[in-house]
């Protein structure tokens, strides 16, 4: 049975009761559910009333041996849904993708489990060729596949708890970027929470879809950015000066093809800066996609910061 009822994710995070989790399960929004309801003590009493309801908001778990949690940007806590930060659709994506002119930041399809797992494994196997620091695929079967374990701690998180103090690791990660691009690679999936970190960067994960089904391997590459600055710049809070000069010693060193498209991005994106920057209006992916307008923006323009200057 998922878990998809307000009062049984409070209970299952408090510990009051277990949840079974059936391995390979996907939903997606729209999808109908059957939940039935205790008549008394859950899992010790009869099912009472049986409701088929529509799904609303899917978001993922992980299963540890201290629990289930949630592992994304905040978009549970304590068991209650939080609306601000729950990711868009994919055809919602696909639709703003579309009408801003930026083709490639579309959705990239997600496939079935046989599916996205060969995928994942072809992926993994291809970056940890090139020597990126990814996890080493160490066994493959039918339903599931074993790899190397690179950590648990995410800038996700890290940039939530520290901001700019975790500027370096911000930097370090930008440089595997560039690293990832110089060797033909691409990863699809490039947000914060992806990146393991810990005082130090350690790799790179979740490729269990692949962006070259819809777009070229220069635009992936552009997307792997424009993904890093929107999932981070929001928690990170840089003052725009630093970040300008940042930007610039990183991306003065992609390739032109690549810098093409993120002047592309820039001339598409940037007057998004003028709108008003209010998290509750327009929620938390947006207004991160603002400040990636913007940065963009700046970092096109003549005046902007050439090199980062002493310790500014």
């Amino acid at each position: 049975m998922p878990m998809t009822c307000k009062d049984k994710l409070e209970r299952v995070f408090s510990g009051e009761i277990r949840q079974t989790i059936r391995r390979g399960q996907r939903y997606q929004k729209g999808d109908t559910l059957t939940i039935f309801e205790w008549t008394g003590t859950p899992y010790r009493s009869k099912w009472g009333r049986r409701i088929d309801e529509k799904v609303k908001v899917v978001f993922p778990i992980m299963v540890k041996d201290s629990g289930v949690g949630v592992f994304n940007d905040g978009i549970v806590k304590n068991g209650l849904v939080n609306l601000s930060v729950v990711p868009w659709s994919s055809d919602y994506i696909n639709t703003l993708a579309w009408m801003a002119g930026v083709s490639y930041l579309k959705a990239v399809p997600v496939h079935g489990e046989g599916q996205s797992q060969a995928i994942e494994v072809m992926r993994l196997r291809a970056l940890h060729g090139a020597g990126l620091p990814v996890p080493e695929v160490l066994h493959v079967a039918p339903d599931y596949f074993v790899m190397t374990y690179l950590g648990e701690r995410d800038m996700a998180l890290t940039l939530r708890e520290q901001g700019m103090q975790a500027w370096d690791l911000w930097v370090a990660a930008m440089e595997q970027l560039l690293l990832v691009h110089a060797r033909g690679q691409y990863l699809s999936q490039c947000f914060a929470r992806n990146i393991i970190v810990s005082d130090r960067f350690h790799g790179l994960i979740d490729f269990e879809d692949d962006p070259l089904e819809v777009m070229n391997l220069v635009e992936a590459q552009a997307r792997d950015w424009l993904i890093y600055l929107q999932s981070t710049l929001f928690n990170l809070g840089p003052d725009p000066d630093r970040l300008d000069a940042a930007l610039h010693a990183v991306l003065d060193r992609e390739s032109e093809p690549v810098r093409a498209v993120l002047r592309h991005a820039a001339r598409r994106l940037g007057w998004l800066r003028w709108l008003p920057t209010n998290r509750k209006v327009w929620g938390k992916d947006f207004v991160s996609l603002q400040a990636v307008g913007a940065a963009l923006h700046r970092h096109h323009s003549p005046q902007a910061p050439r090199a980062i200057t002493g310790d500014s």
